[in-house]
């Protein structure tokens, strides 16, 4: 009865983050792509942008799953957990003291997958809505940009500065984000 409570309680989160999100990713994407046309200094033609398309932007399947998709599975790891640490606790006989600060424990590395998901999730929205504008702006060149400090990824480090093509462009290969937390953009290359 306890884990249908803490289960049903977690759907109830989950839901309501994934809409948080959802709409805080597509935002992004608005602001980000009003920006990049703005820094073009160009009428855009796309006008007011749908919040539909983005939505099915965000929906898009880029890296193995889509971020739906991500977020359940976040859920369903947490909820795995949940139970085998109680029940494992239970047997052993601790104390309710002692089972939370397991339970957090797990917690705080599930909350850590979450805030990779969100950065690298952050990070591809504004490269999509970055193309779309250099797209409609008719660019057909970039430049890979990483953030340069200690924690610069080396396939990030490699990367950068180097041109490509707008048609070839392929997220995790020659545009970011190349890996989780990837910090790393796209400046357009104009002639």
């Amino acid at each position: 009865e306890t884990l249908k409570a803490i289960d049903k309680l977690l759907n109830d989160l989950y839901n309501s983050e994934e809409q948080l999100l959802n709409k805080t990713l597509i935002d992004r994407y608005t602001d980000v792509y009003n920006s990049k046309i703005k820094s073009l200094n160009i009428d855009s033609n796309f006008g007011d942008i749908d919040r539909k398309s983005v939505y099915e932007i965000i929906k898009t399947n880029w890296s193995g799953l889509t971020f739906s998709e991500r977020i359940w599975e976040s859920k369903r790891k947490l909820v795995s957990t949940i139970k085998e640490e109680l029940t494992k606790g239970l047997i052993r006989g601790d104390s309710i003291y002692d089972m939370s600060r397991v339970i957090s424990d797990k917690l705080n590395v599930t909350l850590s997958d979450a805030e990779r998901l969100v950065r690298t999730e952050t990070c591809w929205i504004q490269i999509k809505a970055t193309t779309d504008a250099y797209t409609e702006y008719g660019l057909e060149e970039y430049e890979y940009c990483a953030f340069i400090d200690e924690n610069t990824s080396s396939v990030c480090q490699k990367l950068n500065g180097q041109i490509f093509k707008m048609k070839d462009m392929s997220i995790g290969v020659n545009a970011p984000p190349m890996h989780p937390r990837c910090r790393s953009c796209i400046l357009p290359i104009t002639k």
